[in-house]
C-alpha cells in the first residue's frame, strides 16, 4: 500500500514521499545499518541530495541490524517483499506512485455452512455420482 507523508512515525522528512509496503525498490545501493526503522531510513535518504529512493528491510541481519538501501535512480522498479518497506519521491521517480494504490477486497466464504444436524451437512446429493467416489459415508447423518 502507498501512503504519500512528509513526517511520520516521529521522524520529519524534508521530502515528501510516497511510501509503499511489500516492495523492494532498492535491493542493492548506498546500504547502512544505523536506521532501525522505515522512518529512519527516509531520513538517510534526506541526508543525501541525491539520493531518490529508499528500502528499509524489517528483518534483521546476522549481527542483528536492518538494512537501509538508498538510491539515486529515476525509475520506479520494486520487487514484491512482504518485509520490506519503500520510499520514493514521486515528481523526480518515474513510475513512483503519487497516490496510494487501493487495497485488494477481502476474500469471503460465499457457500453455505456445513448445518452438522442434517443428512450431508445440509448439501444436496449430486446426481449421477455415489457418495463412495467423492466421500464414504459412515453414519447416517452423513448420508449412509
Amino acid at each position: 500500500m502507498a501512503a504519500s507523508r512528509s513526517g511520520f512515525g516521529g521522524v520529519v522528512a524534508a521530502r515528501n514521499y510516497t511510501v509503499v509496503t511489500h516492495a523492494n525498490a532498492v535491493p542493492t545501493g548506498h546500504y547502512t545499518t544505523t536506521a532501525r526503522s522505515a522512518d529512519e531510513c527516509a531520513a538517510v535518504c534526506d541526508a543525501s541530495p541525491v539520493c531518490l529512493q529508499w528500502s528499509f528491510n524489517a528483518h534483521r541481519n546476522n549481527d542483528g541490524k536492518h538494512h537501509c538501501f538508498t538510491g539515486s535512480s529515476s525509475q520506479w522498479q520494486p520487487l514484491t517483499n512482504d518485509h520490506v518497506t519503500s520510499g520514493c519521491l514521486p515528481h523526480l521517480v518515474q513510475g513512483c506512485p503519487a497516490t496510494p494504490a487501493p487495497l485488494p477486497k477481502r476474500p469471503y466464504w460465499t457457500a453455505p455452512k456445513p448445518d452438522d444436524s442434517k443428512p450431508l451437512f445440509g448439501y444436496k446429493r449430486l446426481g449421477n455420482i455415489t457418495d463412495s467416489i467423492l466421500f464414504r459415508p459412515e453414519t447416517e447423518v452423513e448420508g449412509m
